[in-house]
């Protein structure tokens, strides 16, 4: 009957983590999709703004790039029928990313000191600082989802280690408490993996307090996903050590 309380639990943990990786693929997808947006978004409003044509004319242009992009061209839609300043709030509120919103208020600050009518061509020095920005990010945003997949790779390892830790030294101990250990334990690690999983494929995007999910290339972890991550790791370790030092009674009690 125990055994069977394991079986049990392992098709519903492969279930679980099975439904948790094809939701974070789907999520990967559309970060990539989004990322792709962005960069070409991005691309291509630096050469616009570049040659002195105003945002409004930008909003135009890039409605006309964006045209099969349903859920952006609805986007720039909107943002043609409203001021120009409102309308690329609101496009970075859609897509926006970290260089965006320094290339949006650069262009927007420039056509209120001259005048919308009255612009030239952007210094080509100007222009390559914008271009380094968006390379910086595209850089960091590789960088980042390098970092989550080693994350969620190291996170899946040790899971399983747990799993086969606990189910070798249940099957020498056979004890409740033991059966307990390894349903507890091994539950935590399934949901920090799912936590994990689904918290990652998200493309570099500035929030509205400015504070971004990874800063400067270096991964920071959600206080939700820390916290049961550590708890996984006290729990798991605990377990591990009250498993072997029955173990180590039951073999020393004999030869006592």
């Amino acid at each position: 009957m125990k055994f069977n309380t394991i079986i049990l639990c392992l098709v519903l943990w492969g279930t679980v983590c099975f439904i948790a990786i094809i939701s974070g693929l789907f999520k990967s997808i559309k970060a990539n999709k989004l990322y792709s947006i962005q960069m070409k978004y991005l691309r291509q409003f630096i050469f616009l703004a570049g040659r002195g044509v105003n945002s409004g004319n930008i909003i135009r242009e890039l409605h006309c790039t964006f045209i099969r992009e349903r859920r952006l061209r609805k986007t720039l839609i909107r943002a043609m029928r409203m001021p120009s300043s409102q309308g690329l709030e609101l496009i970075y509120q859609e897509i926006g990313c970290e260089p965006m919103n320094v290339i949006h208020k650069f262009v927007l600050e420039r056509e209120r000191r001259r005048g919308k009518n009255q612009l030239c061509e952007i210094p080509e020095d100007i222009i390559k600082y914008f271009n380094n920005l968006v390379e910086e990010w595209d850089e960091k945003v590789i960088h980042n989802r390098k970092v989550q997949n080693r994350s969620n790779i190291k996170a899946f390892l040790e899971v399983i280690v747990f799993i086969l830790l606990d189910l070798v030294l249940y099957s020498y101990v056979q004890t409740d408490l033991s059966l307990v250990i390894f349903a507890i334990a091994n539950t935590v690690g399934v949901i920090m993996f799912i936590i994990l999983t689904n918290e990652g494929y998200v493309v570099d995007k500035k929030k509205r307090d400015r504070k971004l999910a990874r800063v400067n290339g270096q991964e920071k972890k959600t206080r939700p996903v820390k916290w049961i991550h550590n708890l996984y790791q006290l729990v798991g370790g605990l377990g591990l050590i009250i498993n072997i030092f029955i173990i180590v009674s039951e073999w020393l009690g004999p030869v006592a």
